[in-house]
């Protein structure tokens, strides 16, 4: 889905949702082929701000860059999620310190939304196992 809807949809047929109660107030969004702005600098070192990137792959290490500059922490999660809304979709989960090796080794190319904050956390939607046990009895 191009566009605008691809912000919000294509994260979240990966099971990331953009915002998130307690853990995410807020959301930036960048064009990754335009350049990083002082407002997409402070929203990559703003813990509760999640920052997406539209046509960012080739930008992934002028983004990580910015990220780092503004203080964002080497473990904020990443995830960059390739063709979504069709069957060759595929998320690539990282974090800052590793995204650029780990998109390489994956072969990421676009187009892919790139998430960038605690949302994109493997996991954040998953109880814990005990919870889960305790949903089935």
């Amino acid at each position: 889905m191009p566009g605008l809807t691809s912000i919000v949809s294509v994260p979240q047929a990966a099971g990331i949702p953009v915002t998130h109660r307690g853990v995410s107030g807020g959301l930036h969004v960048a064009n990754g082929q335009g350049p990083i702005t002082t407002s997409t600098r402070a929203a990559l070192g703003d813990d509760a701000i999640t920052t997406v990137f539209l046509m960012g792959v080739a930008a992934l290490p002028r983004i990580v860059e910015a990220a780092r500059a503004a203080g964002a922490p080497l473990e904020r999660p990443v995830a960059i999620v390739e063709r979504g809304h069709t069957p060759q979709q595929r998320t690539t989960r990282s974090t800052l310190a590793t995204v650029l090796a780990d998109a390489a080794a994956a072969g990421v190319a676009n187009p892919a939304v790139i998430v960038i904050g605690e949302v994109a956390r493997a996991g954040l939607l998953l109880a814990p196992a005990e919870e889960r046990e305790r949903a089935i009895r």
